[in-house]
């Protein structure tokens, strides 16, 4: 459901709207997030979704990371087992020991009602983008539009003005990224993409993708050396593929992992995954979904349309959701507003 891809809790709302910058010379409320500096940790990225396809935006200089997750990449496989089915005749004894209240002993025998660990969630991988013609910079900002659901990166150097924009769009199911420079030599950047599970990576013309898997089972209760198991014939698949929208000859194989975009002012990043995950009972090897099939489509669809067709969308998508309510905390001064977020 859409109102499931965007909910926020209303305290959540409220703390961001507190903290938020109010732009007025437009008539709608603007509210964003923006910083000084690139995030350094987790918690400082900027955060990205559908519902389906998850990203962090740290907002680098040199080197710019986008950190990917997919809601449907997990370890483990269909698993129809009952691995406790006598649990019922250990809760009378569960109960009657915490109508005790020896808590240590309820939480001991609360074990027998317990079946296997659940398996667990595996991170996708990182979009790398490393800028090859930057120095010493100024102006530097980020920020996140939460009107838009639309991260924006902006700094300043020798070479000119570089920003970066970035959403994650439901209606096309993909991540876009649009770089732009003033330096009339043209963007000068290495893509990549690198992920933690076993896979390969290919390059082709315009295009980057890698393949994977997620482990078919885990057991922490094994140690860390075997906590993960790997079979390239088991477990979740995927297809992370990224293609580069620009002029004729800009953009150029670096090597059998990179691309190179080169002498272009203007550029747009298109990204997506699918995984084999076809349903909870179905084995995502055997009865998986065709998700390289799911990815060439989904793209082929996207690279069609122009950054603008793809952010309008994006947009009238986000806003039928965001624009449902607002909440009035009374008005921040400009001195305080054009402060940074966190500050």
């Amino acid at each position: 459901m859409k109102a499931e891809r965007y909910s926020l809790s209303l305290s959540v709302v409220a703390l961001i709207s507190a903290a938020c910058t109010t732009q007025n010379e437009t008539p709608e409320q603007i509210y964003s997030l923006h910083y000084d500096r690139p995030a350094t940790f987790f918690e400082e990225s900027l955060p990205l979704g559908n519902g389906q396809l998850g990203a962090l935006v740290y907002g680098g200089i040199a080197d710019e990371h986008i950190s990917l997750n997919d809601i449907t990449l997990w370890t483990g496989e269909p698993d129809l087992t009952p691995w406790t089915p006598d649990a019922w005749k250990h809760l009378a004894k569960v109960r009657e020991l915490l109508d005790k209240e020896d808590y240590a002993a309820a939480e001991e025998a609360n074990k027998k009602l317990e079946g296997h660990n659940s398996e667990i969630y595996q991170a996708l991988g990182t979009l790398h983008l490393t800028n090859l013609n930057v120095g010493e910079v100024s102006d530097y900002e980020r920020k996140l539009v939460l009107n838009d659901a639309l991260a924006e990166t902006s700094y300043t150097s020798a070479a000119g003005t570089l920003t970066r924009n970035a959403f994650v769009s439901a209606p096309d199911s993909v991540m876009v990224v649009k770089l732009t420079t003033t330096d009339e030599k043209g963007l000068q950047y290495r893509v990549a993409l690198s992920t933690l599970l076993p896979h390969s990576y290919n390059v082709a013309g315009n295009a980057l993708w890698t393949e994977g898997y997620a482990a078919y089972s885990t057991k922490p209760e094994a140690g860390k050396d075997e906590w993960f198991h790997y079979d390239e014939n088991r477990g979740i698949h995927f297809r992370t593929e990224l293609r580069v929208v620009a002029p004729e000859g800009c953009v150029n194989a670096d090597s059998d992992t990179t691309l190179m975009i080169s002498g272009c002012q203007e550029a747009m990043l298109v990204l997506t995954n699918v995984t084999s995950f076809n349903g909870p009972y179905k084995d995502p090897v055997k009865e998986g979904r065709d998700y390289r099939k799911a990815v060439a489509q989904r793209l082929d669809k996207a690279v069609a349309k122009s950054y603008e067709e793809l952010l309008s969308v994006h947009q009238e998508d986000f806003k039928a959701l965001f624009g449902r309510m607002t909440i009035d905390l009374g008005t921040t001064p400009d001195s305080i507003a054009a402060l940074p977020t966190d500050q």
